[in-house]
């Protein structure tokens, strides 16, 4: 699909060539991935030079097997889902497995740069450990659980911080709301859930928008790990019970596992963040018969848990998990993060994208959005 903005940012870095470029890069395996690494094609970079990892709640099949047709190395772990096994533990292991294959099969040496093109923190965090003697490495990283998962690292490389960065916190969170509050009403639909309490813990950009969202139709209680940040006084634990859908958006556990006992009978729980972590899935998913698919919901003790505690926004393995024409800001953030990494050196720090840059991507998405609306 043709994308303006991608194509806006290239235009912004013409010269560039990636003739000598390796892209390591975990990524949400889904269609707007592959326009932006046809950016990347464009400008020289070799199928070959590709080494991809996706992760199995957002990757789409048709999109794999594109990949896998240019002739990409994308890794069948995309796909990877034990129901009795914590998501985290699991892709921990094929990240190293992952790497390891990579190492063996190129001269890491031999790339004027390599690119760690990551989502979660992974892959840089396993890079600033097995690359750090080289001088060729560049990490870029596009979410906050990743940022958080490496900000107190002694980092070996330097890392663009595109997860923090204006553009995508003022823009982007609007977007994933948007599709969660719509994926929520399917969901209180299906389960026949009227007039529900809403609990939504996280105060972040997603977690503050979608209660924003959400408020305009039901009753919803913010509130946050950090209990100063909730609507109500005490431990948000002791409210629990009242609520009849709980939305966890901390990027962390905000319910533990000796904690389902204090909640409602018939409650939904859905993740809008990162892995399956925020309602410790894998305990729930333990008391129930395995499964192979992991957008099932999960019933168990009078809790469902939605997606198998994935995020809802990818809840179906489709093609798109927002339209396309709103996602491309994040892929064309990249896209820029890509170009600015080989083309200037930076100190082995947290690095923010050019802000000239990104107010420039900014105002250009803005212009090409009316076209859309």
């Amino acid at each position: 699909m043709n994308l303006p903005l991608l194509q806006f940012v290239s235009n912004e870095f013409q010269d560039v060539s990636l003739n000598n470029t390796l892209i390591i890069a975990c990524q949400h395996i889904l269609g707007t991935t592959f326009d932006l690494f046809e950016e990347l094609f464009q400008k020289g970079l070799k199928p070959e030079n590709v080494f991809l990892i996706g992760k199995c709640y957002s990757t789409n099949k048709q999109t794999f097997d594109l990949f896998k047709k240019k002739g990409a190395n994308i890794s069948e772990a995309s796909f990877a889902f034990d129901s009795h096994i914590s998501f985290d533990e699991l892709f921990q292991k094929n990240i190293e497995a992952f790497f390891k294959d990579i190492q063996s099969a190129v001269d890491l040496k031999s790339f004027e740069k390599i690119v760690i093109l990551d989502d979660g923190g992974y892959l840089i965090a396993l890079s600033n450990d097995f690359l750090k003697g080289l001088k060729n490495v560049v990490g870029i990283e596009q979410t906050t659980s990743g940022y958080e998962k490496v900000k107190n690292l002694k980092l070996h490389f330097p890392m663009l911080n595109i997860a923090r960065s204006k553009a995508k916190l003022t823009i982007e969170s609007p977007f994933i709301a948007e599709i969660a509050a719509k994926k929520i009403d399917k969901y209180l639909h299906k389960y026949r859930i009227k007039n529900p309490n809403i609990l939504v813990i996280g105060t972040g950009s997603i977690g503050s928008t979608l209660s924003s969202t959400l408020s305009k139709k039901f009753p919803v209680s913010r509130c946050d790990i950090i209990q100063q940040k909730c609507d109500f006084n005490g431990d948000y634990k002791d409210h629990l019970n009242e609520f009849d859908l709980i939305i966890g958006a901390t990027g962390t556990s905000a319910i533990q596992s000796g904690e389902f006992g204090n909640l409602k009978q018939g409650v939904l729980l859905a993740s809008i963040s990162s892995s399956d972590r925020e309602f410790s899935a894998v305990y729930l998913r333990q008391l129930a018969a395995t499964t192979e698919n992991c957008h099932e919901d999960i019933k168990v003790n009078g809790v469902t848990l939605l997606n198998c505690g994935f995020p809802i926004n990818f809840n179906d393995g489709k093609r798109h998990s927002v339209s396309p024409e709103k996602i491309q800001l994040t892929r064309a953030l990249l896209l820029a993060g890509i170009f600015e990494s080989v083309t200037k050196e930076f100190s082995n720090n947290l690095i923010e994208l050019d802000t000239f840059l990104q107010e420039k991507i900014t105002q250009e998405f803005r212009n090409s959005s009316t076209k859309f609306s």
